[in-house]
């Protein structure tokens, strides 16, 4: 979520108004797109694959902003498929 498409898409959220929460592997590059992103906007260093890191990030993101209202997965993976609230 700190790069690419990912990154772009937060900015755009964000540009819109929304709280946004990235979720990103690598650290630094989570840590520079939250600076870019500013103050109001929070994040997880976590591999979206591993399920104990998506629901540490989702803890914190709820505990951050007290709710969900959007997600927004662009991590490019899907295997095997599942509901959304077990994604």
């Amino acid at each position: 979520g700190a790069s690419g498409i990912g990154e772009a898409c937060a900015q755009a959220y964000a540009h819109a108004g929304a709280s946004v929460f990235v979720m990103d592997v690598n650290a630094e590059r989570l840590a520079a797109c939250l600076q870019k992103l500013g103050n109001a906007h929070d994040g997880f260093a976590g591999n979206v694959a591993a399920r104990t890191d998506v629901e540490a990030a989702m803890r914190k993101m709820v505990h951050t902003f007290g709710k969900i209202d959007v997600i927004h997965n662009n991590a490019g993976i899907g295997h095997p498929s599942q509901t959304l609230d077990e994604t």
